[in-house]
């Protein structure tokens, strides 16, 4: 092995991190991460198996309305954010996530994290910016992680891995991969196309002493450092989906024509077929037309039972996504989207923990005291088109119980009391403006209901 490949990196955590990166675990695990991504964004026809070259790939992209709508349950909206502790810490947190549009930015985090299992914010000084920090997102796609023998939920060591182009000697151009390894101590930058043929390329000192990386899980795995991702069983009935899309489109294509099959020529006889001619064969040559019956129902009752598994196995309600029959009230909408619901929940619970750690991060980064806490306002019922408790709003608001204030400030938590109130005394006013004025026949409805009754009386007669 040459001295400047992976001899030039003493370090035991390097070298573990060096092997975990190229192993082929590791590899394959990437490789999955990216395919997931690929799906999502529409390159699917590349894992498509074709029988031949007059069989046109068909594909559907089902996995990315399924994991669209699994990430649009968190950060769809602005949200309000209640930190506990210093105000100092609390002030700068609040401009630099303003300079960074966290909500924007965390709804990215969140799709990362449901297509390759973790996604990573790393906070980067940065003088451009008022607070003074840039966040910076990885995925797992992207990342080889090196965690404690004795805790495999600690991390030790992290791998920022891309693929870069280098030109030769000659003038051609080779694809090498590129790392930026971060430990505790040290980050370190390697380059080459193996772990056998590489070369250290930098190595400094890391200043900050701890790995500034938070980890946001698609979901939790126990005893797991890295998430899993929910989008990867999605993806893998998608494939299936399009292969037997695929093959159907074929089926349907030979269905178009009836082939024949022409035996027992001798050597150096010709026949010649026309569309629409009959088939003049030699002496002893026969001619026999094949009867295609292809399991055309059969293969669309398949398709129509794996999309419904699409939809079931990642817990998103099919009527979520396509639509279909009204619900008659809240409540049954409610049960309908009860598994979508379930995550909603749980992704609240962990992702306000996560928001904490990134906030103490950011603050260590800086040189800050840590907050002891921080509460996402989330609105009520943010991802139901229609809550349970809009089934009795004119009811509650006829018997006092809420008010129209109350309401503005349920759908929109951003805003004050005092701006709610205004904004209910204004569209008050114009509502005054624009209904109707009533006459007195229309203010009697006893009256009303006597004249049509008179009225259907006659009829009758």
């Amino acid at each position: 092995m040459p001295a400047n490949t992976f001899q030039s990196i003493p370090t035991s955590i390097t070298s573990r991190a060096l092997s975990s990166s190229f192993s082929a675990e590791d590899e394959a695990r990437r490789e999955m991460m990216r395919l997931n991504k690929d799906f999502y964004y529409g390159k699917q026809e590349q894992s498509l198996q074709c029988v031949n070259d007059d069989q046109d790939p068909l594909t559907l992209n089902l996995t990315k309305p399924t994991i669209r709508k699994r990430t649009s349950l968190l950060y769809s909206q602005k949200l309000v954010r209640e930190f506990d502790g210093p105000q100092g810490s609390i002030t700068l947190l609040e401009q630099i996530y303003k300079d960074n549009d966290i909500d924007t930015l965390l709804l990215g985090v969140d799709l990362s994290s449901e297509l390759t299992g973790s996604a990573f914010i790393m906070p980067v000084t940065d003088e451009n910016v008022e607070g003074g920090i840039r966040l910076r997102v990885l995925d797992a796609a992207n990342t080889s992680v090196v965690t404690s023998e004795d805790d495999p939920a600690v991390l030790e060591a992290l791998s920022i891995i891309r693929v870069v182009d280098r030109m030769r000697e000659d003038g051609s151009v080779e694809k090498v991969i590129k790392q930026q390894i971060w430990t505790v101590d040290e980050v370190i930058t390697w380059e080459g196309k193996s772990l056998d043929n590489g070369r250290e390329i930098q190595r400094e000192v890391n200043e900050l002493n701890f790995l500034p990386f938070i980890n946001f899980k698609g979901e939790e795995v126990i005893d797991q450092y890295l998430g899993h991702a929910s989008a990867t069983g999605t993806r893998t009935l998608n494939e299936e989906f399009n292969q037997l899309l695929t093959h159907l489109g074929f089926m349907v294509k030979m269905q178009a024509f009836t082939p024949i099959v022409l035996s027992g020529f001798s050597n150096g006889e010709t026949v010649s077929y026309h569309p629409g001619r009959a088939i003049s064969l030699p002496a002893g040559a026969d001619g026999k037309a094949i009867e295609l019956q292809p399991k055309i129902n059969e293969t669309l009752e398949l398709l129509k039972y794996l999309e419904e598994k699409i939809y079931e196995t990642s817990n998103v309600p099919k009527v979520s996504v396509i639509g279909g029959a009204e619900a008659r009230s809240g409540r049954e909408l409610i049960i309908r989207w009860f598994p979508l619901i379930q995550i909603y929940a749980e992704k609240r619970i962990r992702f306000e923990k996560y928001e904490l750690a990134l906030a103490n991060m950011i603050l260590d980064v800086m040189d800050m005291p840590h907050v002891d806490g921080v509460k996402v306002v989330y609105p009520e019922g943010g991802i139901l088109p229609v809550n349970a408790d809009e089934d009795n709003l004119e009811r509650d608001i006829r018997l006092n119980v809420r008010t129209p204030v109350d309401e503005l400030l349920r759908k929109d938590p951003t805003l004050t009391p005092e701006e709610a109130l205004l904004i209910y005394i204004d569209n008050l006013e114009i509502n005054k403006m624009n209904q109707p004025v009533a006459t007195n026949e229309d203010s009697n409805p006893d009256t009303n209901d006597k004249q049509d009754k008179e009225v259907d009386d006659k009829q009758e007669k």
